[in-house]
């Protein structure tokens, strides 16, 4: 089933971690990924730090727009009933809703126009 895409996952939460799973069918889950919330907040003091320094051009004069943990973004594609899939061959549309979105706005360094 590879990496689970277009199935329905469901999430657990215990002691700070939450546990990302797929149901499969067939009475199989398959368990994808572990994360600590903690670890999204060190994304989002990241975000922070760097737009306070105003750190927000790479070397090549690229916009550094944002710095996201997957786990949020896979959590705003399910409230959407979208995969990562449909987000990684959308284009820019779906990247672009994602950055608007004011729920998303501790992820932002860049903070101009999209």
């Amino acid at each position: 089933m590879g990496w689970g895409f277009g199935l329905t996952p469901f999430h657990m939460t215990m002691n700070n971690t939450t546990t990302t799973m797929y149901d499969t069918g067939d009475d199989e889950v398959t368990l994808v990924k572990e994360y600590k919330m903690s670890d999204i907040k060190k994304v989002t003091d990241y975000s922070k730090a760097m737009a306070s320094v105003g750190a927000t051009e790479n070397s090549q004069g690229e916009k550094l727009v944002a710095s996201v943990h997957p786990a949020v973004l896979i959590a705003w594609l399910n409230a959407r009933g979208l995969t990562m899939g449909e987000f990684m061959s959308g284009g820019n549309d779906l990247a672009k809703q994602f950055l608007e979105d004011p729920d998303n706005s501790q992820f932002r360094i860049w903070k101009g126009r999209i």
